[in-house]
């Protein structure tokens, strides 16, 4: 209210009520340490990392796990580790410099979905609490590849909105580079992209009656990106289109489940611990308030429902793509359709904070186990003295095989590793699992990883759970970057 009646024009600036904010509030989180280190951090950075050192697109911390990542890294697509590359080259490997990158990535896809929303007339309390959701998603995702793709993906669907020629040619390269980052992006940038061309033929179709005009050349931007987008696909994998797709195939298998199983696996995701709870109340919530759409159907905004399609699209391709996103980038997609329906919802204002406070508890309920994450636990790493007795150990033996984990990747090394350190998360058997027991430890490995690597190793001394309010949470670590050394 005192900002309406200074006369400074800029204070009711979009840059300066949702621009400025947006870099502020991850500004904030970047200088306190997020994100968290995740479990599979040192197989996303690896090949970036190695390419700033050496050039190569080999990832080494994961020679010892399949003759597939011996001497390329072909199970992922290339792009995230040809960014985070020249990245590193200027900044340095440190824990900062990934930090810093991954706080480009959040700024960069909340930026453009803002000014997305703002285009597509909807509010800047939609874009924020779109922000929010997204950051309880990727904040305890580690250096995954996921802010970055999805940075491109919310970039390439801004451009192909504004609807100018050339603006076609960026948008459509940049979702191309977006789904060469993070396959699953496909889903997701299939119906949004085609949605929002839809949705710009139809308001030119009002405007002018030469459709050839209109579509051939946007057509050519499109043949245009594509031809872009695989010239810089190939340069990245040497031409090896071949072993490129053998490699990705087999790790997609190792990851994918049939279709067949979609049904089964989404049960079990959805039951598994308190699911019914933090699952199923947004599921019914859901359902609610698209019953509660069709009721005030002639009172909403057309627009908004073709969102919802789209929106819908994408979920059930991202499903099918790989369901094991359901907790994820699916769950993000259901509260953007919540969102976006209780901003455009043509009902009573009482009534709408009232759902307003509903959907902000079940945000809580939803994203609960990120919460206590980021905001109970312990997350604070041992003392100098234990790091610096971590590192002489390793300075003093430098012929053993060092198997690390990505907690201490950070907070030990600063994830300037050893010669020859091996992902300790993708060691064991079989492929794709962290080891079981200490008897996969050969004579001269030696592990330096986190307490809470217990739950995979039965035999290594239990840590602390976090308590909260008398309850104990059996997944929950309390002070997870608390670190083992087993030589």
């Amino acid at each position: 209210m005192i900002l309406t009646h200074l006369k400074l024009p800029f204070l009711k600036t979009f840059s300066f009520t949702v621009l400025t904010p947006i870099i502020l509030f991850w500004l904030s989180l970047y200088a306190l340490g997020y994100p968290l280190p995740g479990d599979d951090d040192l197989f996303f950075i690896g090949a970036g990392i190695n390419l700033a050192e050496t050039g190569n697109f080999v990832n080494p911390f994961l020679a010892q796990w399949a003759e597939q990542t011996i001497d390329r890294f072909y199970v992922q697509p290339p792009f995230y580790s040809y960014a985070l590359a020249p990245w590193l080259n200027i900044f340095g490997i440190t824990t900062r410099s990934f930090l810093l990158f991954q706080f480009f990535c959040y700024s960069s896809f909340s930026t453009f979905l803002a000014l997305t929303l703002r285009k597509l007339k909807f509010s800047p309390l939609a874009s924020w609490a779109i922000i929010v959701c997204a950051g309880l998603w990727l904040l305890i995702g580690g250096l995954r590849q996921d802010a970055f793709a999805t940075a491109l993906l919310m970039a390439g669907l801004y451009y192909l909105l504004t609807d100018h020629l050339v603006y076609y040619l960026i948008g459509f390269t940049i979702l191309g580079l977006s789904v060469l980052s993070s396959p699953v992006n496909i889903a997701y940038a299939t119906p949004l992209a085609w949605g929002i061309l839809i949705r710009n033929f139809v308001r030119h179709k009002k405007d002018s009656s030469s459709m050839g005009q209109y579509i051939t050349p946007r057509l050519l931007m499109l043949l245009s990106a594509i031809v872009i987008v695989f010239l810089l696909f190939l340069l990245s994998i040497n031409f090896e289109l071949t072993r490129f797709f053998a490699d990705l195939s087999w790790h997609s298998q190792l990851r994918r489940s049939p279709v067949s199983r979609m049904i089964p696996n989404l049960i079990f995701i959805v039951t598994v611990g308190y699911g019914e709870i933090t699952y199923g109340l947004l599921y019914l919530f859901s359902l609610f308030l698209g019953a509660l759409l069709w009721v005030k159907h002639k009172t909403t905004p057309k627009s908004l429902f073709f969102i919802i399609l789209s929106l819908i699209l994408s979920i059930i391709l991202g499903l099918i793509t790989y369901a094991n996103t359901l907790g994820s980038n699916v769950n993000f997609v259901i509260w953007v359709i919540v969102i976006l329906t209780l901003d455009k919802l043509s009902i009573k204002a009482i009534h709408q904070r009232t759902l307003a406070v509903i959907a902000s508890v079940l945000v809580l309920i939803n994203y609960s186990p990120a919460i206590l994450n980021l905001v109970f636990v312990d997350h604070s790493p041992d003392p100098p003295e234990k790091i610096a007795e971590i590192l002489d150990y390793v300075t003093n033996n430098p012929e053993k095989t060092y198997f690390i984990d990505g907690i201490a990747a950070r907070y030990i090394f600063d994830y300037n590793l050893p010669a020859e350190s091996v992902s300790w998360e993708f060691s064991g058997e079989p492929a794709m699992g962290p080891p079981t027991s200490l008897t996969e430890k050969a004579e001269n490995a030696v592990w330096i990883l986190s307490r809470r690597q217990a739950w995979h190793v039965a035999e290594l001394p239990d840590y602390p759970r976090l308590k909260l309010l008398g309850h104990r949470f059996k997944s929950i670590a309390s002070q997870p970057h608390k670190i083992l050394l087993i030589p």
